[in-house]
């Protein structure tokens, strides 16, 4: 019997991570969670976590490339849900590292809400017990503490970090944990129109 499994997607973590100026951003997530699930678990969820980003200036693009490929996610992908956080883009005033002058303007994006979403949603799943793996894709220190808790309800915890350092909080707490191999995601491509099961058409975007 293949092991129910559901799979938690930092996708922030996983962007900045693994996909960020690499022409692989065009990621389909069922056959990713498949590859990190191995052939003795069964992918029954796909809880991916993000948030809309805003207008910027340095990224003009960007909001309607995220749209475009979380349509193709949603509308390919029957076991995937997209849950979203918050996403802040703010002018903020910091010392500048090489004065004069002493103070620059800069940019701050934040994400905000991935965090507590992905904790609660892997504690609600563990006591509910609606697997017996938990696969999370992050490197984020904060997801420690909850990858303890659902171990210590007697779940496999199974980390795949995106990021090109380890995280040695998320290593000590999970059951298993593994670094993704950089050329993953070469091998793990939506095709070109993605076509939606509601018979959408959707292109990946071209500077992608």
């Amino acid at each position: 019997m293949l092991k129910p499994t559901i799979v938690y997607v930092d996708g922030f973590n996983l962007y900045y991570g693994l996909l960020r100026n690499t022409p692989w951003r065009w990621l389909d997530l069922g056959a990713f969670a498949d590859r990190l699930a191995g052939r003795q678990r069964e992918v029954r969820q796909i809880r991916y976590f993000t948030a809309r980003i805003k207008p910027n200036p340095n990224d003009p693009h960007g909001m309607a490339s995220q749209a475009a490929y979380l349509e193709a996610l949603a509308g390919k992908e029957p076991r995937l849900s997209i849950e979203e956080g918050f996403y802040l883009l703010s002018t903020k005033t910091m010392p500048n590292a090489n004065p004069p002058p002493p103070f620059v303007q800069v940019l701050k994006a934040e994400e905000k809400g991935t965090d507590v979403n992905i904790a609660c949603g892997m504690l609600a799943d563990a006591y509910e017990h609606k697997a017996e793996t938990f696969i999370l894709v992050s490197g984020d220190s904060d997801l420690a503490t909850p990858v303890k808790c659902v171990r210590a309800l007697g779940f496999e915890v199974l980390v795949f970090n995106p990021q090109t350092r380890d995280c040695k909080a998320l290593q000590t707490a999970a059951s298993a944990y593994t670094r993704i191999w950089r050329t993953l995601p070469r091998v793990c491509q939506l095709p070109n129109p993605c076509q939606t099961m509601h018979g959408r058409a959707v292109r990946k975007p071209p500077h992608w």
